[in-house]
């Protein structure tokens, strides 16, 4: 049958990805939060929910001024690991 070529996920396993994730921000280091959400940037479509997580935790564990004197270090990596990842996706031949 004609189709677009997309894989079809379950809206059940996002959501699951989505409580681990949000679990993971309380309970994780950070990189094993971007971790999770690397995975999820390569499994589902536009994984907008890893600059949420970037945004708690830096909402929760940043000090005023740490590395690079932001506070906001964990939202760029965020924003950098979601374009860097729509990106990949794009230009990866095994992707697909």
């Amino acid at each position: 049958m004609g189709g677009s070529g997309q894989k079809i996920i379950r809206p059940s396993r996002r959501i699951a990805t989505d409580a681990i994730l949000f679990i993971a921000v309380f309970t994780c280091p950070p990189w094993l939060v971007f971790l999770i959400g690397v995975f999820g940037i390569f499994y589902y479509n536009n994984f907008y929910e890893i600059l949420g997580a970037g945004i708690a935790i830096d909402t929760i564990y940043a000090l005023p001024y740490g590395f690079f004197a932001t506070s906001a270090l964990y939202t760029f990596l965020a924003v950098f690991l979601f374009l860097a990842g729509a990106f990949l996706k794009q230009h990866l031949k095994f992707y697909s």
